[in-house]
């Protein structure tokens, strides 16, 4: 199993098409999207448990938290926003 993530097309350096990316699942040769769209996709991890899976899209500087199913590679449901990275180093948090 694999997670890859892609980002808009970028004409202009700096300035990728925004909401054109996504985040795929490749599995035994077969390929599939798992979030969309995207802006940037950027970081991954997950929680000790593996239950967890946290991604990053870059452009609305945000952390999502999905419900991940480790033997499968399956994420679901949308569990929270975890941080909204903003301007002069301030954060904060929500729920969806």
């Amino acid at each position: 199993m694999l997670l890859l993530g892609t980002m808009g097309y970028e004409s202009t350096p700096g300035q990728p098409e925004l909401g054109k990316g996504s985040l795929f699942l490749l599995d035994k040769g077969m390929l599939s999207t798992k979030v969309t769209p995207v802006s940037i996709s950027n970081g991954l991890a997950w929680s000790h448990d593996k239950t967890i899976m946290y991604y990053i899209d870059s452009i609305p500087r945000v952390v999502y938290a999905f419900d991940y199913d480790n033997a499968t590679g399956d994420i679901s449901k949308l569990k929270l926003m975890t941080f909204s990275l903003l301007f002069q180093n301030k954060c904060s948090v929500s729920k969806l």
